[in-house]
């Protein structure tokens, strides 16, 4: 078989040798991160929600390791306080045809060198799960929101809600605003109105924009909060803690 180069991107497996091999130019791989920083599932993900204000595409040359090869180029991607993984994605997705435009034909023609990655700025991005979605209110409201918009769209963020019968109903938080009001406990529903949903967390407080019951529509909170039973003082429930790289 006569091939110059092989590009990939999210195909989520390490291809062997007789694969990365048979290209005479190799195997080129498009990676949603600045490497060697966040190797692995879900870099787009963990770069928001860890506070990182810049973000960007790789094009590297693959090896038998995650993520691991010799980089040809790079393109950065600013993160702001409104970006959702979605967002990022489509972001980065572009950034990357840029760097196959503007790039591999140097590379493939010997024009772009590939440098080895530094290992000693290499971190692991780890796979997201459903249960990273549980709000922990103990939280700061800033870590919070990254939460809210790092899994957002999948596997999105829920908290709880028991009514005086018991019964105990799941909402998913689809969009916030960390605020620097205080309250006393976290999770206290600190105003709950045709105005505001705003509730305590561990620093500052969160105020919930958009969220859902289970089976229902997303709804902004004061269309949400129309002929609902929350009030002040009522409590969400407290997640299951986060998980860490």
């Amino acid at each position: 078989m006569d091939l110059d180069v092989m590009v990939v991107m999210a195909y989520g497996q390490l291809l062997p040798a007789a694969v990365l091999d048979l290209p005479l130019a190799g195997c080129v791989n498009i990676h949603t991160s600045l490497l060697p920083k966040y190797r692995g599932a879900a870099p787009i993900q963990w770069a928001i929600w860890n506070g990182d204000q810049i973000s960007g595409a790789t094009l590297m040359l693959m090896d038998e390791g995650m993520d691991t090869g010799p980089i040809i180029s790079k393109k950065e991607v600013p993160i702001t306080a409104k970006t959702t993984a979605l967002i990022l994605h489509d972001q980065l997705a572009a950034a990357g045809s840029e760097l196959i435009r503007n790039d591999l034909e140097k590379y493939v023609q010997g024009d772009l060198k590939p440098h080895p990655q530094i290992s000693a700025g290499a971190s692991h991005a780890r796979k997201i799960t459903k249960e990273d979605g549980f709000l922990d209110w103990t939280q700061p409201a800033s870590h919070l929101d990254r939460q809210v918009r790092a899994l957002s769209p999948w596997p999105g963020c829920s908290t709880s809600f028991q009514y005086p019968d018991g019964k105990v109903e799941r909402l998913k938080v689809w969009e916030t605003l960390p605020l620097p009001s205080q309250g006393s406990k976290p999770g206290q529903i600190m105003q709950a109105d045709h105005k505001a949903f705003v509730v305590a967390t561990g620093q500052g407080s969160l105020r919930i924009l958009k969220l859902q019951r289970s089976g229902g529509k997303v709804l902004t909170a004061d269309s949400f909060l129309i002929g609902s039973s929350f009030e002040k003082g009522d409590m969400l429930g407290l997640g299951l803690g986060t998980p860490s790289l």
